[in-house]
């Protein structure tokens, strides 16, 4: 339970941060952050996964009953969290854009520049 709640923050800081770092609307600041983290987190996910699967052959009847199934669900809740959950609420309720003073991204600060 613990380091399922430490991968899931980790992993979400990683979201976030990329997050706040962008500049455009919500819905396209969400995507250019899963563009971004996703292949990270993937392959940490899937690295965590890898190590699990030789829990699941082995003689010991306990590791594989209990703790074969817990890493698998610290792995499946560190992937959909913030791959998944996150993005969407960011996308709906996240933080506006603060290094521009419009929505959308277009600066027009440097429009006026002649």
């Amino acid at each position: 339970m613990v380091l399922s709640i430490a991968l899931v923050i980790q992993h979400s800081i990683y979201v976030i941060h990329s997050f706040i770092g962008l500049v455009n609307d919500r819905k396209k600041r969400a995507r250019k952050t899963l563009s971004e983290t996703f292949p990270a987190i993937f392959s940490g996910v899937f690295s965590l996964f890898i190590l699990i699967v030789p829990l699941a052959f082995t003689s010991i009847p306990f590791i594989r009953k209990y703790i074969c199934f817990i890493f698998l669900s610290v792995s499946f809740t560190t992937f959909n969290i913030p791959l998944i959950l996150l993005p969407c609420i960011l996308s709906l309720m996240g933080p506006r854009n603060f290094d521009s003073g419009c929505e959308d991204g277009n600066d027009s600060e440097s429009e006026d520049i002649p």
